[in-house]
């Protein structure tokens, strides 16, 4: 049966869900495979997100596009329900994704996010218990992971062994292959001074703001560092 082009449905942009959820799958199955189309495609996704959805005066994202003539109200979900709502998933995106491209801006733009629903946030905390997991990766700043080695050897897997065996809510985790045109090389300068050994064992460099610690190649040193507690913050002025 033919269908007169007609009678198709008129294409829409989606709503906020589509994006953010999606995004969050792809940096997931990142850290699960270490491949970087999955980064590639999130920050695409971020970034048409953040054009069709982002509240330039208020801040946080509408669920819908707000320029819709349709639309009767603009809302912002701020209850995490049986599943999390978009903005408290866009919240942590952004933070993750601000490390894997080296964009300060989705970092503020998270806080921004994050202060738009601050008087939420305060009073009923128990409402937005993934916007809160977002809080504390804000507060205690996420530990950058790089792996150095090659993609298939067993040191390499070995060191990912040992980060996968560890609960670490506040983290990124990233192979730097020694691809000077990869999408993380070409995002994140960083990359180019973390190397293998000497020798050419695989090394783990464990950062925080992009300032890296002694790399590390025997996976016990590894759990070890990466067990360590954060620093405590830097005392108000």
């Amino acid at each position: 049966m033919t269908v007169c082009s007609s009678n198709r449905p008129t294409p829409i942009p989606g709503f906020l869900d589509d994006y953010a959820f999606v995004a969050c799958g792809l940096l997931d199955l990142y850290e699960a495979t270490l491949r970087t189309e999955w980064l590639r495609w999130a920050e695409e996704l971020q970034l048409r997100q953040d054009v069709l959805f982002w509240d330039a005066q208020g801040g946080g994202y509408y669920c819908s596009q707000p320029s819709d003539p349709t639309l009767l109200l603009k809302l912002k979900q701020d209850q995490d329900g049986a599943e999390p709502s978009a903005n408290s998933v866009s919240a942590l995106n952004l933070l993750r994704l601000s490390h894997y491209t080296g964009r300060p801006d989705w970092a503020r733009k998270a806080e921004h996010l994050l202060a738009a629903f601050s008087d939420r946030l305060t009073r009923v905390p128990i409402a937005l218990p993934h916007m809160v997991r977002a809080l504390l990766a804000q507060h205690h700043t996420l530990k950058q992971i790089v792996i150095c080695g090659e993609r298939d050897a067993p040191d390499t897997a070995g060191l990912l062994a040992t980060v996968r065996s560890l609960y670490l809510p506040h983290k990124v985790l990233m192979l730097a292959d020694g691809d000077p045109q990869g999408f993380l090389s070409q995002r994140l300068p960083l990359l180019s001074s973390l190397k293998p050994r000497p020798d050419g064992a695989a090394a783990a460099h464990v950062c925080q703001d992009f300032t890296c610690a002694l790399p590390i190649s025997d996976p016990e040193e590894l759990r070890r560092a990466l067990l360590e507690p954060h620093p405590p913050p830097p005392p108000a002025l």
